[in-house]
């Protein structure tokens, strides 16, 4: 009987839940679709350079947790991301494409094939409660889990 439910369930999720998830994306959580080109590239050059960031340099992921967590404006939580997502290519390896769900993502962190991380909602999840998130503690997660995946 629970067996014929959960039949039952996975047919209703096939045939309209999916469907209707995908018609219906809650509105305002992606980034906007001209994030990754070069308006937003020249911002961030800006950003890194106000803020004294560094792509190599574990310790902008310090300044940009403290920036995020004094002013978690949407500009703030965007420049951030798109900081983040260039910190893990430049340290970690990696490329940008869209992803109609997350936003610019990156993939194939590590060079390893759908190895895949959300920047924005990395960046975004710590703004809305950086009591409870650590980007840091996310990057370096990352990062350890790629060294293991690679025997490093």
């Amino acid at each position: 009987m629970l067996r014929d439910i959960f039949i039952t369930l996975g047919e209703i999720i096939d045939q309209d839940a999916l469907k209707w998830f995908e018609e219906n994306v809650p509105k305002d959580t992606l980034p906007p679709a001209n994030f990754l080109d070069k308006g937003w590239f020249e911002k961030l050059q800006k950003f890194v350079e106000v803020n004294n960031l560094n792509f190599k340099d574990e310790n902008s992921l310090k300044t940009i947790e403290a920036l995020l967590s004094s002013e978690p404006t949407e500009e703030n939580v965007l420049l951030s991301s798109y900081f983040l997502g260039e910190f893990f290519i430049h340290t970690l390896d990696g490329e940008w494409y869209y992803d109609q769900n997350y936003g610019p993502s990156i993939k194939n962190i590590g060079r390893i094939s759908n190895f895949n991380r959300e920047p924005y909602q990395i960046s975004n999840s710590f703004a809305s409660n950086p009591q409870n998130n650590s980007i840091i503690n996310h990057y370096q997660a990352i990062a350890g889990t790629i060294k293991s995946l690679q025997g490093k």
